[in-house]
């Protein structure tokens, strides 16, 4: 009788984890904000084919103004940086960028946000096949973290959340064909370098299957946002109260509230008239 019994090997069942990948695609929790849909996928795909930063500012516009029911936003250009990544000189171009194409409307005055209101616009000749709308939610925390990764990683995930809403979340595995996806202005280079990058940021797993589509798996890339918040405001955490030297046990503040440094993935839009 052989004495290997490979049955030894084996791991405790306490150790063994869970390997079913996904059957359905991140959502928002409760009290979590969300990119609201459907948006038109002509409007979408014109805004992600225009350069710069016009897709994150897209975004933007698009998260606001689904909180106020299709009526004109203002947007603070300044908040972008800290929550999409976004400078403000950037964020400048890439509105101008929207409102010469004919996405949006904007109305400016000295010493007030620009107010902007969503305009239909008219689908351009290489729109691509008509893939219907982006479809909603999108967790904005996910979204958040797609829109401050290099190159054309928020057109990428644009093409994500389109197979996610024509499945309409009830799955979280697709083949992604990198050459597919033209009216994003994505090559089969720059779609795959997009892709590298949400798979380093943690929000989608790659399966590489040589000379076939990729099979993408969209994660809930909340887990690795630690401190990001969803508010559309800038949320503040508890203040930390220094304990005073030679003092045990007093944790009054020493001298008063510590500066604090907003974390990746925190919303800066502040309501208007706010200072």
């Amino acid at each position: 009788m052989d004495p290997f019994d490979p049955l030894r090997l084996a791991l405790p069942p306490e150790l063994v984890g869970d390997m079913a990948r996904p059957t359905r695609a991140p959502t928002h929790g409760p009290g979590e904000t969300f990119l609201r849909g459907p948006i038109p996928w002509a409007w979408w795909a014109c805004a992600c084919r225009l350069p710069g930063s016009a897709v994150q500012v897209a975004s933007a516009v698009r998260y606001l103004a689904g909180s106020a029911r299709g009526r004109p936003v203002p947007i603070g250009l300044s908040t972008l940086e800290r929550s999409l990544g976004v400078k403000p000189d950037a964020a400048g171009r890439g509105l101008i960028a929207l409102e010469s194409a004919g996405l949006v409307g904007v109305e400016r005055g000295a010493g007030r946000k620009p107010v902007v209101t969503i305009l239909d616009g008219s689908p351009a000749p290489d729109a691509g096949p008509d893939r219907r709308r982006l479809r909603g939610p999108i967790p904005w925390a996910w979204w958040v973290r797609a829109c401050r990764l290099p190159g054309r990683s928020p057109a990428v995930a644009s093409a994500l959340w389109a197979l996610v809403g024509r499945a309409r979340g009830r799955e979280a595995v697709f083949e992604l064909g990198l050459s597919d996806w033209p009216e994003l202005g994505l090559t089969r280079f720059s779609a795959g370098r997009g892709l590298r990058e949400l798979e380093s940021a943690g929000l989608v797993g790659v399966q590489a299957r040589p000379g076939r589509k990729p099979i993408v798996t969209v994660l809930d890339g909340r887990r690795e946002a630690v401190g990001a918040t969803d508010s559309p405001e800038m949320a503040r955490p508890p203040e930390r109260s220094p304990v005073r030297p030679g003092r045990p046990g007093d944790d009054r503040p020493a001298v008063g509230p510590r500066p604090y440094d907003p974390l990746p993935g925190q919303m800066t839009f502040l309501p208007d008239g706010a200072a």
